[in-house]
């Protein structure tokens, strides 16, 4: 129990012994506004709620007892049950997951291969804990040898491949011994080769459809037969920005089984299985882009045709599988031509000339792109129509050269006219066409400006300079700096915000982005017009606007900021400063947005407030979190000028405005953010699911898993620990409700033949719509009615979950009461 609700405990008991009434649901709807609505306070909005017309039914209690007693509005008290000794809670989640893909607890040493003449005996070492383990209690056990012909880039594990897993024994003392009647290949010491011992011991989940399996205690070891000096042109360091440390593929064959410091051993364990002469099994990743229709078709159970088997086909190396489905199948969070992120330091050796062949561009690029509309918020696969080959080749002017005449692509290896001049003579001695290295730097040009892995965002930068208040007034002066790859500051055009917190929480009562009753919202860019701002400067790279918190007001159905300051509702306001940088193209560039905190209270120059769930107190992790995944935040889903900070984002994620993209959710960034990582799709009203490739991509879209496999790891995106009230509590435990507002959550959409349907816009408490945020948007991809109504309910009993009114007044209501506990 957090110190907050210690304080406050007499008041919240009080309020949940009167709390018993259930509140009703009926009518439907979206939110769908965009930021039109969002404010709330001590004024509301204009138009009769609830408890008015309550009164006038003849009611004659306050309106804090209407809302106890007759919507059965009272704190939340997860906390008393989930705190992770009655019920799981946050850190019970954290904890779950750290006790998975725990490495160099199962240790097998000393593999060494034997043979007879007759049979292939392996015999190994093993070790749990530092005692002797018996591996035949191991939950899984492989032993695989892969032979190693090394002769040509793609032709290095093409060779015999063998199962060596038949009659396991343990001898004692952690010594194992495998028998296996000698393979067709006859004594594999005389080949050059690895083998493997890989498994797991103490599985808690397999996930068949995805190959994962979810265990404790992971383990892989090897032996070299005769002559091995592979080196992978990718890091398994680059797989760990987006999946588990360390990186261990299906959740169990370690990218790195380091068992040798002085060999690089990236990916040998992979190689047990994704070797070079074995044909693939996802000829559909391909179909998916180039035929959408055809694989709609695949998905739904039917067979490849002969003819596509040879056109869509392609070797099971582990370069195919993991650029098709990185820019295939499922919806990557990054730019795919960021070839840095999984071949960082070996990037001369990825985009030699020797690697510039068709079957490299193939498993990035489909032929025509096929034809169907991709989602722009990334619902679905990825859109690669851009990426098309054909596509590309007709823009150049080239497909002649590329094309044959019925269409298909040219077999001919593309180094024999794409390479440097004194590559070896192939085609074309001097070499016609661009490199593999100048077509592909390795580097995104939004996120890069250099072929070195130098950022935008670290070479030009904003930041606030000052801030005064004098009366209603805000004067902000800002400026930017900086210069590369041809731009300056002197480019930027900057977008200036300012968002209000409400009862000294983390969220905003009153964003930026919501509109008055004139249709202006707290945000100017510079150049253009707005009547709530003063332009008093807009030469670049310094700037200075006014704002005149007074002027926001006017209409009685309009916020009071001025009123709400002065009744103590907001005291903290966040300015923030958006760069936009643009390239010649009008691609918008990835740099970062600045924002300070500032006490509204009274007059002065820069009224800073450091640290408000920020720097020591921040909640989430941008850099090492999000952008490890992301790379540079913002530049696939948003402009490129909204990098950097969480706060920013929240100060149009607000928690009073529904989710209108995802239904059941809000558009606070705790709940839209935990369902986009449960892979809940966008916009399912529009969705026709009469159309079977829309319909197909929405079913595969909500099978996607976090990339971590399993959604119960929360330091991968939050911090581990705050500081709040002088206790040290971890962000995503239950929800402190002294510092977060209740909000709203969006209706669900009327979809003919779901079960879950057309639910009204609610409004719920802080751990209903941050922890519900993954577990509705599982029952909601599941089509779970019973499973959804019982979560729902279950919330509402120990919290509120009240309909929400046309004019939010019931939203009002509860914020005003739920936080004035809090006084």
């Amino acid at each position: 129990m957090n110190v907050s609700w210690r304080k406050h405990l007499p008041r919240t008991l009080a309020a949940l012994l009167l709390g018993t009434a259930l509140a009703l649901t009926g009518c439907t709807g979206d939110d769908g506004k965009d930021g039109a609505d969002g404010a709330a306070g001590a004024d509301g909005a204009a138009g009769q709620s609830a408890y008015e017309i309550a009164v006038a039914n003849g009611f004659t209690g306050t309106e804090q007892q209407w809302l106890v007693e007759h919507q059965g509005v009272g704190p939340e008290v997860c906390v008393f049950c989930h705190n992770g000794e009655v019920a799981r809670n946050g850190s019970t989640h954290q904890e779950q997951y750290d006790e998975l893909f725990q490495p160099d607890v199962v240790v097998v040493s000393n593999v060494a291969y034997s043979n007879d003449g007759m049979n292939d005996t392996v015999t190994f070492n093993m070790t749990k804990d530092g005692a002797d383990f018996d591996c035949t209690e191991a939950d899984s056990l492989n032993i695989r040898f892969t032979e190693y012909t090394d002769s040509g880039p793609t032709t290095r594990f093409a060779g015999v491949n063998v199962n060596l897993k038949d009659m396991v024994t343990y001898l004692g003392a952690g010594v194992c011994q495998n028998v296996s009647a000698q393979s067709a290949s006859g004594d594999l010491s005389m080949l050059n080769g690895l083998v493997v011992v890989y498994g797991e011991d103490e599985i808690v989940e397999t996930i068949a459809a995805a190959h994962i399996n979810l265990g404790r205690f992971p383990f892989a070891a090897y032996q070299v037969q005769g002559m091995v000096d592979y080196v992978s042109a990718a890091n398994a360091t680059g797989c760990e920005n987006c999946h588990t440390t360390p990186y261990f593929k299906h959740g169990y064959i370690r990218g790195d089984i380091a068992q040798d410091a002085m060999q690089d051993e990236n990916f040998w364990a992979c190689k047990v299985c994704h070797v070079d002469n074995v044909d693939g099994g996802h000829e559909d990743w391909q179909i998916a882009v180039n035929d959408p229709q055809r694989w709609a078709e695949i998905w739904n159970g039917d067979a490849l045709t002969a003819a596509e088997e040879t056109q869509y086909a392609y070797k099971r190396r582990l370069m195919n599988d993991v650029h098709m489905s990185h820019a295939m199948e499922f919806p990557y969070p990054q730019p795919i031509r960021t070839c840095a992120t999984c071949h960082a330091g070996k990037l001369t050796q990825t985009l030699s000339d020797d690697n510039f062949l068709l079957e490299n561009c193939l498993s990035c690029h489909p032929v025509t792109g096929g034809t169907d509309t991709a989602d722009a918020d990334g619902n679905f696969a990825v859109d690669t129509r851009d990426m098309a080959l054909k596509t590309i080749w007709e823009n150049l002017g080239v497909s002649v050269l590329h094309l044959q005449a019925d269409g298909s692509v040219t077999a001919a290896a593309c180094n024999g006219c794409h390479h440097a001049a004194d590559y070896p003579n192939v085609g074309d001695p001097a070499g016609s066409g661009k490199v593999f290295s100048a077509i592909h730097t390795g580097y995104e040009p939004r996120i890069y400006y250099d072929t070195a892995g130098n950022r935008w965002r670290d070479a030009i930068t904003a930041s606030i300079d000052s801030v005064t208040l004098t009366g209603t007034v805000l004067d902000i002066t800002f400026s930017a700096s900086g210069s590369a790859g041809g731009l300056s500051a002197d480019d930027v055009v900057p977008t200036v915000q300012v968002s209000f917190y409400g009862y000294d929480t983390k969220d905003f009562i009153l964003s930026n982005h919501t509109r008055n009753a004139a249709g202006d919202r707290m945000e100017k860019t510079i150049g253009t017009d707005n009547a709530l701002f003063t332009e008093v400067d807009g030469t670049a790279p310094t700037w200075e606007v006014t704002l005149d918190l007074a002027a926001y007001a006017g209409d009685p159905a309009d916020f009071d900021i001025v009123a709400n300051i002065a009744s103590g509702v907001i005291k903290k306001a966040e300015v923030i400063v958006r760069p936009r940088l643009d390239n010649a193209d009008g691609d918008s560039l990835g740099l970062n947005a600045v924002s300070k905190t500032i006490d509204v209270t009274q007059d002065g120059t820069d009224p800073f407030v450091d640290n408000y769930f920020q720097g020591d107190n921040a909640l989430v992790k941008v850099e090492d979190g999000c952008n490890r995944c992301h790379d540079q935040l913002a530049i696939t889903f948003h402009s490129g000028d909204r990098g950097g900070s969480i706060v920013v984002c929240r100060s149009c994620h607000v928690v009073t405005s529904g989710g209108s993209h995802l239904e059941g959710q809000s558009r606070s960034i705790d709940s839209y953010v935990h369902a986009i990582h449960r892979f809940q799709a966008f916009d399912i009203d529009n969705i026709d699911f009469d159309d079977p490739v829309e319909k197909a991509r929405y079913e595969e879209h909500i099978e996607f898993l976090f990339p971590d496999f399993a959604a119960i790891n929360c330091e991968r995106c939050h911090t581990d620990a705050r500081d709040i009230d002088d206790g040290m509590r971890k962000p995503y435990d239950i929800p402190d409700q002294s510092k977060s507002m209740p909000g709203l959550l969006s209706a669900t959409d009327e979809i003919p033949g779901m079960n879950i349907n057309a639910t009204p816009e609610v409004v719920v408490g802080p751990a209903a719509r941050a922890c519900g945020g993954c577990h509705r948007a599982q029952f909601i991809k599941e089509d779970d009615a019973g499973g959804y109504i019982a979560f729902n309910e279950h919330t509402k009993r120990f919290g509120y979950r009240v309909e929400n009114d046309d004019d939010d007044n019931m939203l009002n209501s509860i914020i005003a009461y739920i936080m004035g506990l809090f006084e």
